[in-house]
């Protein structure tokens, strides 16, 4: 499963033609947050939650 995180970029220039990945790469850079625990929306942090085993109906 994809995690789903959130990024910020500071994009330096749009570049002139779509290129290589090597070449796109110089066109931003990414800042790095401190904060290593992905922001869930409330259906992934149900979706993740433990569930209780067993018979119970």
């Amino acid at each position: 499963m994809l995690e789903r995180r959130d990024v910020v970029l500071i994009v330096r220039d749009g570049g002139d033609r779509r290129g290589p990945y090597e070449e796109a790469q110089r066109l931003y850079d990414e800042i790095v947050s401190d904060d290593p625990s992905p922001r869930l929306t409330p259906f992934e942090r149900a979706q993740r939650a433990v569930r209780p085993t067993g018979n119970s109906r």
